[in-house]
């Protein structure tokens, strides 16, 4: 055992035999703070009597895995967010992604996250329960398009993260995809329109954007000589109904009437 053999200094001489060290006096030495992140491992791992043991301990925290990490984070010298994600990813516990740089660059590009690792572990979490997949399953896919390289075999496909982030972002705009969700309320006072008929709007819609690109929703609007019921996407039963144009105004944050049909 680790433990048994060695303790920090000893395992660097160890190295020192192995490898060729400079300035292996330096606390700053790679090596000396790499001897010292193993052995702070081991020393954390012998708390475990067995993997079942261990299992146990990391399931404990499956409603709140941002603890477990920064527990690791504090037991493991030198093990930083990214790599205490890492370290369970690669034991096997499928609900963990590292939130390293490629997975970072995708989310940010698609504005699914803010540009720190807790924003982009969650978002993967998140992205996880929405395609009902596994976390790893996520990150191996991103790594693969990214990094280019198959996961356990040795094939290289070529890197293709900027590649993937072009097409999806044309797809995206092209087809005008929803990727903010704006949900104003009608007011009667910020509709706009030449029309001569009594309209009188009540409730919400939703109204898209992608980036700045407002897109334009159609809707079914009841005309009446008292205030009635807003349709969308239906004619209503016993009611007059038209269909008009109406656009999300970003100065007064309401949707007015652009166009009667």
């Amino acid at each position: 055992m680790i433990l048994t053999n060695y303790d920090e200094e000893s395992l660097l001489i160890a190295f020192s035999k192995n490898f060729n060290i400079n300035n292996i006096d330096s606390k700053q030495n790679l090596w000396r703070l790499y001897a010292k992140s193993v052995i702070s491992s081991a020393q954390f791992l012998n708390t475990f009597n067995s993997a079942e043991e261990f299992d146990t301990f990391v399931n404990k925290y499956n409603d709140n895995k941002l603890e477990l990490i920064t527990l690791l984070q504090s037991k493991i010298y030198g093990l930083g967010f990214a790599l205490a994600c890492n370290f369970l990813k690669d034991l096997g516990y499928k609900d963990y992604s590292k939130p390293d740089v490629h997975i970072k660059d995708i989310f940010l590009a698609f504005d699914l996250c803010s540009n720190d690792e807790y924003s982009v572990f969650n978002s993967v979490a998140e992205m996880s329960a929405i395609v009902n997949d596994s976390a790893f399953n996520i990150d191996r896919l991103f790594w693969l398009i990214c990094s280019g390289k198959l996961y356990l075999d040795d094939v290289n496909i070529g890197r293709h993260k900027e590649e993937f982030i072009e097409r999806v972002m044309d797809k995206l705009d092209s087809n005008n995809m929803e990727m903010e969700q704006v949900q104003p309320t009608i007011n009667i006072n910020d509709i706009n329109s030449d029309n001569d008929n009594n309209i009188i709007m009540l409730g919400t819609t939703k109204c898209s954007k992608f980036k700045n690109n407002y897109k334009y929703d159609y809707a079914r609007i009841t005309l009446n000589d008292k205030i009635t019921e807003t349709f969308f996407g239906s004619d209503g039963k016993d009611k007059k109904v038209i269909d008009v144009i109406i656009k999300y105004d970003k100065t007064k944050d309401a949707l007015i009437i652009e166009k009667i049909v």
